[in-house]
């Protein structure tokens, strides 16, 4: 074989050299695979040549892989774990586009992209409902990739939300112009549905409805002409979408409901009718200041389809550790409630399967599970309306009233500060799982539930 016709791997310069070795222009020498240079002084082995051409490359990459390693910052690591610890947070009335921008911002959404298929991170529902109101389109791709193979199953209530989320992340971001976010939720809403399934043995068929359901909420975030059509054909079963034995045309319905209400301008106000009701006055803020402690026993039940419901176990020492924080003022401004919380009676369970109510999705299924008498507390899988639309909230309840639903968090420790909901009050924004969060009344940014 001629020099001519030798492969070339590899080139690099090198001191010229006599002929007859392999030299290319301007002094670079080619290491290929067939040449037929000769042993000898001053020769090149090909041995050598082989090793430059199998490990200089390595040597390359492990260069630039180092100085890659070296250009990150102190600056930019400290975000990063900024970023990490707002993802840990749990955030009771859920993420907004305002919240988002403030907590973390667009510069967040490479790292979003990231913890979103790592097996490892804990708050993957965050993650999703942060890309849904930060991103425009680059994660797209991502999402896809998460909703066909979850990288931490979906056994977690933090997973199973964030495969719920999902879709609906895909119609926000749709709504900021990325036109694959919209036809990923136009196929999955489909004549034949064609929605991303996650990988692995025992995958719930019930699933795959409830990702067509959320779809149909995505379509409604997105806004566009074509979601509405789309929306239009479903609930009038002109397209019929496999849905587990459900009626989706109902959920499609209730979908354009909501594309209105966020996309198209309300119809005037009657002249004749009244004006809206003055709301209950103001009350000033009470010290408690009473001596006795008051006991408040709390009943519960799990919704029938939530795959990991709440046990006494668990309920007793979250309980057990909300009393604590309400009954201590744990910074300047905190006042310490007199009062504790208890579990009544043994779990309760309300619903039946594929009634949908274990996902709220507008205020009339909160209402529905509010008002259910079964017990005080409901355990949902996803809340996505409290007052109105949101991302990933956590618990939401009746004010006045009794009536609280509440999702589950898979750490002990979260599901403690989360806990908050179900007694006296929540902090507005987030709550840091972290010791030293108190659950009184006079804590900065607190709401009664």
């Amino acid at each position: 074989m001629s020099r001519s016709n030798s492969l070339t791997l590899l080139t690099f310069p090198y001191p010229p050299l006599e002929k007859p070795y392999d030299q290319g222009p301007g002094g670079r020498v080619r290491v290929g695979i067939g040449s037929k240079l000769a042993r000898g002084p001053g020769r090149i082995p090909s041995c050598f040549r082989l090793l430059t051409a199998l490990f200089l490359p390595l040597g390359m990459f492990w260069v630039s892989e180092a100085g890659a390693s070296a250009a990150v910052s102190p600056a930019d690591r400290r975000a990063e774990e900024t970023y990490r610890q707002a993802l840990e947070r749990t955030y009771i009335h859920g993420i907004t586009d305002q919240l988002a921008q403030q907590v973390l911002g667009v510069d967040a959404v490479p790292l979003l992209r990231r913890l979103l298929l790592d097996p490892g991170f804990p708050r993957r529902d965050n993650v999703v409902a942060f890309l849904a109101h930060l991103d425009s389109g680059d994660a797209t791709r991502d999402l896809l990739a998460f909703l066909a193979h979850p990288p931490a199953g979906w056994s977690a209530p933090e997973e199973d939300r964030a495969l719920l989320l999902a879709p609906v992340a895909l119609g926000h971001i749709a709504r900021r112009g990325d036109t694959r976010a919209l036809d990923v939720l136009l196929g999955m809403t489909g004549e034949e549905g064609d929605a991303p399934r996650p990988a692995g043995e025992g995958y719930p068929a019930p699933l795959r409805a409830d990702l067509t359901e959320m779809a149909l909420r995505g379509l409604a975030f997105s806004g566009m002409p074509a979601a509405r059509d789309r929306l239009l054909d479903i609930s009038h079963e002109r397209i019929r979408v496999r849905g587990d034995g459900r009626d989706l045309s109902l959920s499609a319905l209730r979908s354009l409901d909501l594309f209105r209400e966020l996309h198209e301008d309300p119809s005037p106000p009657n002249a004749l009718e009244p004006g809206p009701r003055p709301g209950p006055p103001v009350v000033p803020e009470i010290f408690d200041t009473q001596a006795r402690v008051h006991d408040n026993a709390l009943t519960y039940a799990n919704h029938v389809d939530v795959p990991s419901p709440m046990g006494d176990t668990r309920l007793d020492a979250v309980l057990e550790n909300s009393s604590l924080r309400a009954g201590r003022a744990d910074h300047v401004g905190d006042v310490a409630c007199c009062i504790t919380v208890s579990r009544s009676g043994t779990a309760g369970s309300f619903g039946i399967p594929g009634d949908g109510l274990d996902i709220v999705d507008d205020g009339t299924e909160m209402s529905s599970v509010l008002n259910n008498g079964v017990g005080r507390i409901k355990v949902v899988r996803a809340i996505n309306h409290c007052g109105g639309p949101g991302s990933n909230i956590i618990g939401c309840g009746q004010t006045p009233g009794d009536g609280i639903a509440v999702v589950r968090l898979g750490s002990e420790n979260d599901e403690r500060f989360s806990g908050c909901t179900s007694t006296a009050t929540i902090q507005a924004w987030a709550i840091p799982p972290i010791s030293g969060t108190s659950c009184s009344a006079s804590s900065p940014a607190a709401t009664t539930a």
